[in-house]
């Protein structure tokens, strides 16, 4: 039998609780939705929640120079308290390894507006200065989660001069009061991703889009 073909999304009831979510960077809209089909039929009502959060986008971003040879890499240990409350197997450290990100903001729409919140998050989590120009995307974005989260993420990288290194400013929220960024080779994150010492995902496909486009530049 063959799959039956969508034509809409039905809402039948929507609860928020926008009182709750003042002052949040982030958001649950729970819906009850059915399912329409081009033949006129609809499938039974079910439950979708959808998590938004401020700015809907995100960017990640690499840093990266050459040293005897060798691809390095500026990588952060980041806090992530949430991990330590999962209701199963809670981490535990609340800490994980992952390439410098954060959510755009008002008015950073598509590649050009996650270059530079690329920017200004290098500077503020890393300390590392650059100029909007030299950062470069690596591809397209993609969804993390797309059964919940509406969330899109860029990547981007660029090479520093790791010499040239400020004291990050920092967003003064908890969450980057315990930030360390620490270097490592292109060679080793990859390793750490296989290992289970890197369990973020965006961190990973990061790295291998890096991998892929320094190797394609060597090789033409």
């Amino acid at each position: 039998m063959p799959p039956k073909k969508l034509q809409n999304i039905e809402v039948v009831e929507k609860n928020t609780n926008p009182e709750f979510d003042k002052g949040r960077i982030s958001w649950i809209d729970r819906y009850r939705v059915k399912n329409q089909y081009e033949d006129g039929s609809f499938s039974k009502v079910y439950n979708l929640d959808v998590f938004s959060h401020k700015g809907l986008d995100a960017v990640g971003v690499i840093p990266y120079w050459k040293d005897n040879g060798k691809i390095m890499l500026t990588l952060l240990k980041s806090f992530r308290p949430a991990l330590s409350f999962r209701s199963q197997n809670p981490e535990t450290s609340p800490f994980l390894v992952e390439i410098i990100a954060g959510v755009l903001e008002a008015g950073e729409d598509g590649g050009e507006g996650a270059i530079i919140r690329a920017k200004e998050e290098l500077h503020e989590e890393a300390g590392i200065l650059v100029e909007s120009k030299n950062i470069y995307l690596l591809g397209k974005p993609f969804y993390c989660s797309p059964g919940l989260y509406t969330e899109k993420l860029w990547i981007c990288a660029v090479e520093i001069d790791p010499l040239k290194k400020v004291e990050p400013t920092l967003d003064g929220s908890v969450m980057e009061e315990l930030i360390e960024a620490f270097p490592v080779t292109l060679a080793k994150a990859r390793e750490m991703c296989l290992n289970g010492e890197i369990k973020d995902a965006k961190t990973e496909i990061a790295l291998e889009r890096l991998y892929r486009a320094l190797s394609d530049k060597e090789n033409k």
